[in-house]
C-alpha cells in the first residue's frame, strides 16, 4: 500500500511574552485562539523573516498530529535545511540555513532536568551563529504534552498542529484513494470512505490514526470498518501497531492507568496515583521513564494529570484488563488439568470493586467484542467464572496481593454493590442478547433466586451513587426469572436528572469536558459525543436522536465554533428548530461563551434574543447560571 503525501495541517500559533501565564501544554489555554489553514506559506514566511534567527520556533502537538511530517517536508523542499536530533550543545555544523530538531519529547521525558533547558541553549547557539555571520533559523518540534517540562524563552514562537476536521479526513483518503487506485481495482486493497472513518473520529481526526485504519481496512479478509462488530479488532488493531514502537514493559503501564482512569471516574490520573495503581497489582513501574511519556497520553485541565489521547483506547485497555483476568481466572478453576473448580477472585474482585462498567457503555461493548474472540473452552468457562462468582460474592473476601488497589476511599458496602454489578453486566453482555436463568447466579440456600435479585437490587440502589445506579439499572433488565442486557435505555425515563446535551465543535473539545464534568457533578445527566457514543454506532443518527430525547441543549459558542463548517451547525440548526416548537417561555438552548475573544455580534442568527451564560469571564458563575436555568425551567 501506497501512503499520500502530507495534507497540511490546520494550526494555531502563538508568541510568548513575559509574565504572560503561557500554558501551550493546556489544550483549554488553546481554545479561544484562531485556526489558521495556510501551514506551508506561513513557515516559507517565517523563517526566511530576520527574526526566526533570533528564537527558536517550537512546533508541538499530539501523537499523529503530523509534526515529523512537517520536519520531513521542510527539510526536503528547503536546501539550506539540515535534521539534526536533538542534542547539547547545539551544533550548526557552521552553515547558515535552517536547523530542523524532531522528537525533543524523548530525552525531555527520559530526563527533564538536563533537557528542560534546550530552548535557552538554541538561542544562545542562534545568537552565537548570527555573530559570526551565519544566521540560522531553528525549527524543534516535540509532542504537547512534554512542553509543560520545558522553559520556553520569552519571544518564542509557538505553533501547535490541530486535527483533521471533515474536509481534510476527506481529502487524505481522496489522496490515499489515488495513490492505492491499482491495487482498490484489483480488489487486494478495501477502499475506506470518509463516512466510515469519521464514524470513529478520535481515530480518523489525526494523520498517523488514520494512516494505520486505513491500513486496517484495506485488508478484505478482516470485517468492514462500518461493522459494529469489527470495532474492537479496529482498535486492537491500532493500539497494537502503535506499540510496536514502545518498550514492552509499557503495555502493562498503560493498562492500570486506563484502569485507574476508569475506576475514579475522572478524565485524568495524577503520576502519585499511578505509581500506587502500579505498585497495588504488582505491575513494575517505567523506571526512570516519564510514567506518561507514551504518545497515547495528554494533558487534561485542572489538578488530574494526564489522560488517554482519544476516550476509546482508555475503554480498549479496561476492557482488555478485565477479559484477561476473567480468563486466566477461569483458567485455574476449570481449565487446567485437575482443576479444583474454586474460583480465586482476588484479581477480579480488585479490578470490578470501584466504578459499574455500565458507566462506560464502551467499556461492556469492547469486552463482548474481545470475548467473542476467545477460543471456545474460554468463551465456556468465563460464564462458569462469573456465575460462581455471584453465587458467592457475599461471602469472599479478597485476596491480600491486591488489598493496597484503591482508587476511591474505602467503602466496603460500596465496593460489594460494584462487585455484583459488574458481574451481572459481564454475564448479560457475554449471553449474546439471550436470558440469564437468575438461578445461575443466585445458587444459595438462603432464599429463591427472584428475592435474591431483589435484594441485590435494594443493594444497588442503596450504595452505588446516583449516576451509577441509573447506568446500572438501565443496563440490565428482569424478564420473568431471567435477566437480560438492555443496550437501549431511553434518557427520558430517567426522571430523577436533568437531560442536558452538549453541542460544541471538536477545537474546543477541552473546555467542554469541563463543562460536562461540572454539570455532571450537579447531578444533571450529560450527553456527550465522546462519552455516549458506542464504538460502531452511526453517529449522526444517535446525534439527531439525543437532541430530541434530551430537555437541554447548551451550545458552546467560540470563535472557531460560529465560523466553522460543519455538523456544530447541523446541530444548532436542530436545536432552533426544536426550541421553536415549543412555547416563549419554554427554555430549551442555552447558549454558553467558552471564549473570550467571542463577540456578540458574532453570534449566530439562531441564537439572537437569547442570554449567554458567560463562562469565559466567569466559570464558576457562568456553570451556576446554567443550572440555575436547568432547575428553573424542568
Amino acid at each position: 500500500m501506497e501512503e499520500p503525501e502530507l495534507l497540511s495541517p490546520r494550526y494555531r500559533i502563538c508568541v510568548t511574552e513575559p509574565g504572560g501565564g503561557q500554558r501551550p501544554a493546556d489544550e483549554s489555554w488553546w481554545a479561544g485562539r484562531p485556526v489558521h489553514d495556510d501551514l506551508d506559506s506561513w513557515l516559507g514566511a517565517h523563517l526566511r523573516a530576520p527574526g526566526s534567527a533570533e528564537r527558536p520556533l517550537l512546533l508541538i502537538g499530539h501523537p499523529g498530529a503530523g509534526k515529523t511530517l512537517v520536519v520531513e517536508a521542510l527539510a526536503g523542499r528547503m536546501p539550506a535545511a539540515r535534521l539534526s536530533p536533538p542534542r547539547l550543545p547545539v551544533d550548526g555544523a557552521g552553515t547558515a540555513g535552517v536547523l530542523l530538531v524532531d522528537g525533543l519529547h524523548e530525552p525531555l521525558q527520559e530526563d527533564p532536568a538536563r533537557w528542560a533547558g534546550y530552548l535557552f541553549e538554541v538561542a544562545r547557539f542562534q545568537a552565537g551563529e548570527a555573530s559570526e555571520g551565519r544566521p540560522t533559523a531553528v525549527v524543534v518540534a516535540c509532542r504537547t504534552i512534554a512542553v509543560e517540562r520545558l522553559a520556553i524563552p520569552d519571544g518564542t514562537t509557538v505553533v501547535k498542529l490541530e486535527d483533521f476536521d471533515d474536509d481534510q479526513v476527506a481529502a487524505w483518503l481522496a489522496a490515499w484513494h489515488a495513490a492505492n487506485a491499482e491495487a482498490i481495482a484489483a480488489g487486494t486493497v478495501r477502499p475506506l470512505t470518509p463516512a466510515a472513518a469519521l464514524r470513529r473520529p478520535e481515530l480518523a481526526r489525526r494523520p498517523l490514526l488514520l494512516s494505520l485504519l486505513a491500513r486496517y481496512t484495506a485488508d478484505p479478509r478482516r470485517p468492514a470498518p462500518d461493522d459494529e462488530a469489527a470495532t474492537g479488532r479496529v482498535y486492537g488493531n491500532v493500539l497494537g501497531a502503535l506499540l510496536e514502537r514502545e518498550p514492552a514493559e509499557q503495555g502493562h503501564v498503560l493498562r492500570v492507568a486506563a484502569l485507574g482512569l476508569f475506576n475514579r471516574g475522572r478524565p485524568g490520573v495524577t503520576e502519585t496515583e499511578l505509581a500506587e495503581d502500579l505498585a497495588a497489582l504488582r505491575v513494575a513501574g517505567p523506571g526512570q521513564r516519564h510514567p506518561f511519556a507514551d504518545f497515547l497520553f495528554t494533558r487534561v485541565p485542572g489538578p488530574h494529570g494526564y489522560g488517554f489521547l482519544a476516550d476509546g483506547f482508555g475503554d480498549y485497555l479496561v476492557a482488555q484488563v478485565v477479559v484477561d483476568a476473567l480468563a486466566e481466572a477461569a483458567f485455574a478453576a476449570f481449565g487446567r488439568p485437575h482443576a479444583h473448580g474454586f474460583a480465586d477472585d482476588g484479581l477480579t474482585r480488585a479490578l470490578l470493586s470501584h466504578r459499574p462498567l455500565a458507566t462506560r457503555p464502551a467499556v461492556l461493548a469492547f469486552a463482548r467484542d474481545l470475548y467473542a474472540t476467545l477460543a471456545e473452552p474460554e468463551r465456556d468457562n468465563i460464564p462458569h467464572l462469573l456465575d460462581n462468582l455471584m453465587s458467592a460474592h457475599r461471602f469472599r473476601r479478597p485476596s491480600l496481593p491486591y488489598d493496597r488497589y484503591r482508587p476511591r476511599p474505602g467503602n466496603n458496602v460500596r465496593e460489594l454493590a460494584v462487585y455484583s454489578a459488574n458481574l451481572v453486566l459481564l454475564r448479560v453482555a457475554f449471553a449474546g442478547g439471550a436470558e440469564v436463568p437468575l438461578r445461575r447466579l443466585f445458587y444459595s440456600p438462603h432464599g429463591s433466586p427472584a428475592e435474591e435479585w431483589a435484594g441485590t437490587l435494594d443493594l444497588w440502589r442503596a450504595a452505588l451513587d446516583p449516576d451509577d445506579w441509573r447506568a446500572t439499572a438501565a443496563a440490565v433488565r428482569r424478564v420473568g426469572d431471567a435477566v437480560v442486557a438492555d443496550g437501549h435505555p431511553d434518557p427520558r425515563e430517567d426522571a430523577g436528572a436533568a437531560t442536558v446535551f452538549l453541542s460544541y465543535c471538536r477545537e474546543d473539545e477541552a473546555a467542554v469536558e469541563r463543562i460536562y464534568q461540572a454539570l455532571g457533578r450537579r447531578g444533571l445527566k450529560v450527553w456527550k459525543d465522546t462519552h455516549d457514543l458506542l464504538p460502531g454506532v452511526d453517529w449522526e443518527r444517535k446525534i439527531r436522536r439525543a437532541l430530541s430525547e434530551y430537555e437541554f441543549a447548551v451550545i458552546c459558542l467560540s470563535r472557531t465554533a460560529v465560523a466553522k463548517r460543519g455538523f456544530f451547525q447541523v446541530e444548532l440548526k436542530v436545536a432552533a428548530r426544536m426550541q421553536q416548537e415549543r412555547s416563549e417561555d419554554d427554555v430549551y438552548i442555552i447558549p454558553v461563551r467558552i471564549d473570550a475573544g467571542l463577540q456578540a455580534r458574532d453570534l449566530p442568527s439562531a441564537l439572537t434574543g437569547l442570554h449567554v451564560a458567560d463562562l469565559a469571564a466567569d466559570w464558576d458563575h457562568g456553570i451556576e447560571q446554567v443550572v440555575r436555568t436547568i432547575a428553573a425551567h424542568r
